[in-house]
């Protein structure tokens, strides 16, 4: 049962901390929450082109090797 309490007070301790954390990160930001969402935005597009469409081209050319090699196993037959 005191595990329980515990683990409340521990959790709600989490929460407000983290609120409080969040607050007071954006109240002393350097610059305003537009310009914040900005460079989120433009990390976003580069970690999309970094890390994202390489994979994408890799799935591709294994697809184009997947349909010759189904092609190749029709032609056996």
């Amino acid at each position: 049962m005191s595990d329980n309490n515990d683990f409340g007070a521990f959790f709600m301790g989490f929460v407000v901390g983290a609120l409080t954390g969040a607050v007071v990160s954006l109240l002393m930001a350097p610059q305003s929450g537009e310009e914040t969402r900005q460079v989120i935005k433009e990390k976003a597009i580069e970690l999309l082109d970094e890390k994202v469409s390489p994979v994408f081209e890799k799935l591709e050319d294994l697809k184009e090797e997947l349909s010759r090699n189904i092609d190749k196993l029709a032609d056996s037959f």
